[in-house]
C-alpha cells in the first residue's frame, strides 16, 4: 500500500524511485552500478553518527567558566595535582571535541557534488591505504559522485557546444546578409561629373576608372581623385563623393599653365604651383617670327631654372636640390602677386643663380633683383619705375633693383630706333 512505502530525505522528501527518475531526467544516463547493494536499505552514516556523539560528550566536558579548578575547589598541594590532572583531562578533552568538530558531518545540498557529506581533512594523503577499509556503503556514495560529476561536466560540454553552434549560425546569417545587401542594394547606376571644360565627361570617368554597375563602396575615393589628377594634369583637384544608394558625383578644378620651362630640350608647362600640366617634344615645338614658341597659350612666363631631376605630368617639378625648390617657390610667389605679372609684362625670369636673379619685361627692359630677399618691395619699385612718366620707354634698358627702395636705370643707346 500506499502507506508502507519508503520515504528519503533528499532536497525534497520523495520515494528513491521518484528521486532516481528525477535524476535521470536531468542528467541523462549516469550508468549507476546496478550490484551495489547500498541502494536496497536506508543509508546511515556511521562515521557521522561517532562523530557527533563525540561531539556532544566535549561539549558535556568543556568548563563552563574559565577559573574552573576542580569539584571540591580546594587549593592544596593534592587538589592542585588533581586541578591539574584535571586540567590535562579537560584540555585533551577540548583538543578532541575541536577535532571531533572540524569532522562534524555536514550536509551541503548546493554544492557541487550534489550534497554529499564533507570529505574528511587530509582524506586524500592516504587515498590508496583507506579504500583498502572502505564499506559498501562508501564505495556506493562514491560511484554516485563521480556519476553526478560526469554527467555534470557532459551536461556543460553540450552546453558550450550548443553556444559555440549558435554564434557561428549567427555570423553566417550575418555575412550572408551583408554580401546580399552588398551586392544587390548599392549599386552604381548615376555618375556625374561637374566642372570640366578642358576634359570630357568621358575622359574623367575613364581616369576614375568609376562605372557604372559596380557596388558604391568598392573603391577608394582618394584613389579616384590621385588617378583624375595624374591622367588628367590640367585637373588641379577632384573631389569624389557617394550618394547613397546608387550615385557617385564627382567635382573637378581645373588649372591653367602660367610658366614654361625647358628641360631636357622639351617644352614643359607649369602651373602656378609647378604643377606639370604638359611635356612637348623639341620637334613639337615651333617658334613664331617673335620668337615665342608655336601653338602654346600665350602670356606664358619662361623660367630658366637650376637642374631638375623630374617632371612627370601631373605631378609637381621635382629638382636635384631641395634648397632650389625653397626660394624659386618664394621668388615665383612674390612674381604672382606683382602688378608686373598681372599686367603681363614679365617675359623671362632667370632662377638659375639664387643670389642673381634677372628677369626680362616687354621684351627690351633687364631686371636686377639680386637675391631673394624683399622680392615683393623690389617688383614694386620695378613697376613704378617702367610705368613712370619720367622713364624713356622706346629705350632698352637694364634697371638694378638689388637694393631694396632703390633703382638705377642704365639705357642702351644702341638700340634707339630698334
Amino acid at each position: 500500500m500506499e502507506e508502507d512505502r519508503i520515504y528519503y530525505v533528499y532536497d525534497r522528501v520523495c520515494t528513491k524511485e521518484v528521486k532516481q527518475t528525477e535524476i535521470l531526467r536531468e542528467y541523462g544516463d549516469i550508468q549507476i552500478r546496478a550490484e551495489n547493494p547500498s541502494r536496497d536499505r536506508l543509508y546511515h552514516s556511521e562515521f557521522a553518527e561517532a562523530q557527533r556523539r563525540r561531539a556532544a560528550q566535549a561539549r558535556k566536558n568543556a568548563p563552563s567558566r574559565p577559573g574552573y579548578t576542580g569539584s571540591n575547589g580546594s587549593g592544596s598541594a593534592g587538589g592542585a595535582g588533581s586541578e591539574r590532572h584535571a586540567g590535562g583531562r579537560r584540555a585533551g578533552g577540548a583538543s578532541k571535541a575541536n577535532v571531533g568538530a572540524s569532522h562534524a558531518y555536514t550536509y551541503r545540498p548546493g554544492a557541487p557534488e550534489g550534497g554529499e557529506a564533507a570529505q574528511e581533512e587530509g582524506r586524500g594523503r592516504f587515498e590508496w591505504f583507506r579504500k583498502l577499509f572502505e564499506t559498501l556503503e562508501e564505495k556506493g556514495e562514491e560511484d554516485v559522485t563521480a556519476a553526478k560529476k560526469a554527467a555534470i561536466a557532459l551536461r556543460k560540454i553540450k552546453e558550450y557546444r550548443h553556444i559555440i553552434v549558435t554564434v557561428l549560425l549567427l555570423l553566417l546569417v550575418t555575412a550572408f546578409a551583408a554580401f546580399a545587401v552588398y551586392k544587390l542594394f548599392f549599386v552604381i547606376k548615376d555618375v556625374s561629373v561637374t566642372g570640366n571644360e578642358l576634359y570630357d565627361e568621358e575622359e574623367i570617368l575613364a581616369a576614375s576608372a568609376i562605372r557604372t554597375g559596380d557596388n558604391l563602396y568598392s573603391f577608394r575615393a582618394s584613389g579616384a581623385e590621385s588617378r583624375i589628377t595624374f591622367l588628367c594634369p590640367y585637373v588641379k583637384s577632384a573631389e569624389v563623393s557617394r550618394t547613397v544608394p546608387d550615385k557617385v558625383s564627382i567635382a573637378v578644378t581645373e588649372d591653367e599653365a602660367v610658366f614654361r620651362v625647358n628641360v631636357w630640350g622639351d617644352t614643359v608647362l607649369l602651373s602656378a604651383g609647378l604643377r606639370v600640366l604638359e611635356v612637348r617634344g623639341g620637334e613639337e615645338t615651333k617658334e613664331t617670327p617673335e620668337g615665342q614658341p608655336d601653338g602654346l597659350p600665350a602670356g606664358l612666363i619662361e623660367l630658366i631654372l637650376p637642374a631638375v631631376d623630374k617632371s612627370v605630368a601631373g605631378r609637381v617639378l621635382s629638382f636635384s636640390e631641395e634648397r632650389s625648390e625653397r626660394y624659386i617657390r618664394t621668388v615665383l610667389s612674390a612674381v604672382l602677386a606683382s602688378d608686373l605679372c598681372r599686367e603681363g609684362m614679365l617675359d623671362q625670369i632667370d632662377l638659375t643663380d639664387e643670389y642673381k636673379i634677372t628677369m626680362k619685361a616687354c621684351g627690351k627692359y633687364s631686371l636686377k633683383c639680386g637675391d631673394e630677399k624683399d622680392m615683393e618691395r623690389k617688383l614694386k619699385f620695378g613697376y613704378a619705375t617702367l610705368t613712370s612718366s619720367d622713364f624713356d620707354a622706346g629705350l632698352c634698358a637694364s634697371i638694378d633693383l638689388s637694393v631694396a627702395g632703390e633703382a638705377s636705370i642704365l639705357y642702351d643707346y644702341t638700340s634707339q630706333g630698334s
